[in-house]
């Protein structure tokens, strides 16, 4: 099991235990207790570089976002604006990590990222599609793949 696997297992388990009881979710605090349970049960995933990364997403996410939504009010987006900030907050600090373990940075991951954000989802849906009616859903599932394949291609140079 990777450790980001069970940062959302734990965190997800005390948000809904939480909304069980007639609490209402706080995902930093719940971020929080998700580390100390995690430093007891296996100290060493301290050195794991994959929990840092899902940790410093998830401050991204429950920190950063807010602050930049609440900065830009009612703006529009063409699409998605929860999605993009959340993305972009996350992509935000986890920077510090990538650039302090892998020693350079992405110029153009804000980019890349956001021009791949309304596939996956769609991908994510023709999957199971795929799953239930194969020879209906098999073809277009494979296209948008290779799409997201191609994106990659393009911007992971």
């Amino acid at each position: 099991w990777h450790p980001p696997v069970i940062r959302a297992l734990i965190m997800g388990s005390i948000l809904m235990i939480g909304s069980a009881y007639g609490r209402k979710g706080k995902s930093l605090e719940a971020l929080f207790v998700t580390m100390v349970v995690m430093f007891v049960l296996d100290p060493g995933v301290v050195e794991s570089i994959s929990f840092w990364l899902s940790v410093s997403a998830c401050v991204g996410i429950f920190w950063l976002h807010p602050i930049i939504e609440s900065r830009l009010g009612d703006k529009s987006f063409l699409f998605g604006k929860t999605e993009l900030l959340s993305t972009w907050s996350a992509q935000v600090t986890t920077m510090p990590i990538i650039l302090g373990v892998f020693g350079r940075m992405s110029l153009i991951a804000l980019l890349s990222n956001t021009l791949m954000l309304p596939v996956v989802p769609i991908l994510m849906l023709m999957g199971v599609l795929t799953m239930m009616i194969p020879e209906l859903f098999g073809w277009p599932t494979g296209l948008i793949a290779k799409l997201i394949i191609e994106l990659v291609a393009i911007f992971g140079v």
